[in-house]
């Protein structure tokens, strides 16, 4: 699919539309009784996936043939974020036999559209409402395989953030669980349902009203520029209080600043693996050992340690 006309840039929300071929049901059949095994994957990977990126979803319906969910990036673009794990999931589909082998089991790599502040609750209830339009439910708060009870109680995993929807209706007058779910359970209008779909083309795809559009066109022309690596191996080197060379070429070093590079933008795992002269699974399990063992060097937060007056 051409990337002509994505509106990406740092700290941006995006609806975000992945479709199967057509009669794919590549998410979950339709007589699934219980959790489908294809979820739990799609699920696992899209959690290591925002893990690693520092990226979070904002609100999420999966249907048999369609994952439609609102993407909260931080530094590292959307594309990148998404790559792995459709990459990893078309994979495993085609292992199972759920998809021809040879072919991509979507019908483009994903659709999307970036949603600015004004337009945000609409979009979440856009996500609610598809599974109703698509018919395997009678109202969003019936449907299981939805993000619509995380907003209302609960432990939300890790990679979900109920806060965005929140702050937004509260910016609209629309505060406390009663009134919350009264707006997310009103059909959706004929305007926002068409203010959501996905166009091909040229012309940057932003819903929302005239003056966010003008702010976020604004925000994606000075985008901030990603650190160095030279300066995230500095800040690991005050991390560990090591010398700058010996930060850089022990294990725990080369997962750290592996860790901060690619959730800060300056580098993909796979580009860290080839610069440290391994595979990015090695050095991925690398990261997963020494995370278990010392996680309080990898939640320090790449803002505290990227902002602190020394980037050049």
């Amino acid at each position: 699919m051409s990337h002509h006309g994505r509106h990406d840039h740092p700290n941006s929300i995006h609806l975000v539309s992945v479709r199967g071929r057509l009669g794919g049901d590549i998410f979950w059949r339709a007589a699934a009784a219980h959790y489908p095994p294809e979820l739990e994957v799609w699920e696992s990977l899209l959690a290591r996936t925002c893990d690693r990126h520092d990226t979070r979803i904002v609100a999420y319906a999966w249907l048999p043939n369609e994952a439609l969910f609102l993407l909260e990036r931080s530094a590292v673009s959307m594309a990148v974020v998404l790559a792995s794990v459709l990459g990893q999931y078309s994979r495993y589909l085609h292992k199972r036999g759920r998809a021809p082998p040879g072919r991509s089991p979507y019908v483009s790599r994903y659709e999307s559209i970036e949603i600015t502040p004004s337009s945000l609750p609409y979009a979440v209830r856009h996500v609610y409402w598809r599974a109703v339009r698509a018919g395997v439910c009678r109202r969003p708060e019936g449907f299981p395989w939805c993000s619509y009870a995380l907003h209302f109680g609960g432990v939300p995993p890790p990679w979900f953030d109920p806060a965005p929807l929140g702050a937004c209706l509260a910016a609209q007058g629309v505060c406390g669980r009663l009134e919350i779910e009264r707006f997310l359970s009103e059909a959706e209008s004929a305007r926002h349902a068409g203010l959501f779909l996905a166009r091909c083309g040229r012309t940057p795809r932003i819903a929302g009203n005239r003056a966010d559009i003008e702010r976020v066109q604004r925000q994606a022309l000075r985008p901030p520029p990603p650190p160095t690596l030279h300066h995230i191996v500095e800040q690991v080197r005050r991390l560990l209080r090591r010398p700058f060379a010996a930060a850089a070429r022990d294990v725990l070093g080369k997962s750290l600043i592996a860790w901060y590079a690619t959730r800060s933008g300056a580098g993909t795992l796979a580009q860290m693996a080839a610069r440290f002269g391994c595979s990015p699974s090695t050095l991925r399990r690398a990261i997963e050992s020494h995370r278990r063992a010392s996680p309080e060097l990898f939640e320090c937060g790449i803002e505290a340690q990227l902002c602190d007056g020394t980037r050049p």
